[in-house]
């Protein structure tokens, strides 16, 4: 069911780059890569990982860093690690698996040489991102993290949950967990925010001037905005205008509610 204070008013500069590796001395203990770049404003800094969850937070330089803490839980951790590659508008960091543990591989792009099957490897990301610098993280088995982003970006995993602070990104999705995201300043024209199996709970400031578009399947959809209906209205599914409208934003889910809060 809906439930809403409805208002019924139906109408490349200089760098460094380094890496640092622990030696580990058996199955469980930790390795450690270190990345750091400076990055200019409306640089982009991309984070790919498989498995572990990923951390973001803002820091006041230039400089954006990356550490990966290896943990491994089962088979040769040596066939899985972190990678820098060099990308047009910035860097990527990402996990990659190798088919033997010489293998040089500089690139994120393909699929991963080796097998999966008998590794355990969890690697877990730090990252510090400088003012101005777009976000692309994506992920497959773990949550992420996102506080102070100042730039819209992408921000995606397929098992977890997603808890993001700071200007609303141009797409965020999971398939599995919920989304919690805290939204600040202006919301970006044709923003998308997505689960398949979990919840959205939203907050925007009381200023936000929005097109709104929310759907679930199996959920409740609650607003703390008072809504003008242009379009669909029902139980799972609703069109309508924040504050007089303005860029559109989409929320959907399949299996979840939707709860959009007011600041």
């Amino acid at each position: 069911m809906f439930r809403t204070l409805f208002a019924a008013a139906v109408t490349l500069a200089g760098f460094s780059v380094g890496t640092r590796e622990v030696v580990r001395t058996g199955t469980g203990a930790e390795d450690e890569y270190r990345f750091s770049r400076e990055l200019r404003s409306g640089q982009t800094l991309a984070v790919s990982n498989i498995e572990g969850n990923i951390t973001v937070s803002r820091t006041s330089g230039r400089t954006a860093t990356v550490v990966v803490t290896k943990k491994v839980v089962r088979g040769d951790g040596d066939l899985v690690k972190a990678i820098l590659e060099e990308t047009d508008d910035g860097i990527k960091v990402c996990t990659v698996y190798l088919a033997t543990a010489d293998e040089d591989r500089t690139r994120c792009r393909g699929t991963s040489s080796g097998s999966h099957r008998n590794l355990d490897v969890e690697m877990t990301y730090e990252v510090r991102l400088p003012n101005g610098v777009r976000l692309d993280a994506s992920n497959v088995d773990g949550d992420l993290r996102v506080e102070g982003a100042d730039t819209p970006g992408r921000i995606s995993t397929v098992d977890g949950d997603i808890h993001y602070a700071g200007v609303m990104p141009d797409r965020l999705n999971t398939v599995d967990g919920d989304v919690m995201l805290d939204v600040t300043g202006a919301v970006p024209d044709g923003a998308r925010i997505s689960t398949v199996d979990g919840s959205i709970t939203i907050t925007l400031p009381a200023s936000a001037a929005l097109d709104l578009r929310a759907s679930t399947i199996d959920g409740d959809l609650e607003s703390e905005f008072p809504l003008t209906v242009r379009g669909k209205w029902g139980p799972r599914t609703l069109e309508g205008a924040i504050n007089g409208g303005g860029p559109s934003l989409r929320l959907s889910t399949v299996d979840g509610s939707i709860t959009i809060r007011r600041r």
